[in-house]
């Protein structure tokens, strides 16, 4: 549901682009002895709902925690692009959140470089829901379109043969004219893989 944009603008305009997956800082806020799950807050706080625009509030000391597998933390190394420095403001809880961030400044902020990029377009008009016979396509793998596809397809294709060396930067499409307004080379420039692929999963329609 969520996907952190570079801009404010593209997680209210359309297409919506943002990062689904991506190294991303955060700190630990919280290691459970009994669990290889680790909960983090979010350095980052330019989340966008990718079906209405809707925005996270940031300022909900609660908003940005999240919880990770152990295996998808990392430390930060001299590579990583952060927020800029600022003085955070206490949380209620007496715990430092990460200060508020003016729009754009989250634009080139990432974590360590990647052996692949993807960028993949998908169907993004959610008053528009995805339909197909799971007869033919079948129950558990679900249409070329449809969230489940796409989400299988890197579990079983691309994490057993890039681990977690990979990012995806995700382009919501509702309508083809879409396509007119965006930029090959700004997405490209969002990117930090030592390849870079176009994914799309969509159908035409129109």
């Amino acid at each position: 549901r969520w996907l952190l944009c570079p801009t404010a603008l593209l997680g209210t305009n359309r297409p919506r682009i943002g990062w689904t997956e991506r190294w991303l800082p955060a700190i630990v806020d919280e290691v459970d002895d009994g669990s290889d799950r680790i909960r983090v807050r979010w350095c980052v706080a330019l989340w966008f709902d990718w079906a209405s625009g809707e925005r996270i509030d940031a300022e909900d000391p609660t908003a940005l925690l999240d919880v990770a597998p152990a295996s998808r933390v990392r430390p930060r190394t001299c590579h990583w692009h952060l927020p800029p420095p600022a003085l955070a403001s206490p949380s209620p809880a007496g715990r430092r959140r990460p200060p508020p961030l003016p729009c754009g400044s989250e634009l080139h902020i990432g974590g360590a470089h990647v052996a692949v990029s993807f960028i993949v377009f998908r169907w993004g008009a959610a008053r528009i829901p995805i339909q197909y016979d799971s007869h033919s396509w079948g129950r558990a793998e679900g249409s070329t379109v449809s969230a489940k596809f796409v989400q299988l397809f890197f579990n079983r294709c691309v994490v057993p043969r890039l681990n977690f060396d990979y990012e995806v930067l995700s382009v919501f499409i509702q309508h083809s004219d879409e396509f007119a307004s965006i930029s090959p080379e700004f997405l490209a420039s969002l990117c930090r893989g030592r390849a870079v692929v176009a994914l799309y999963f969509l159908w035409p329609i129109q």
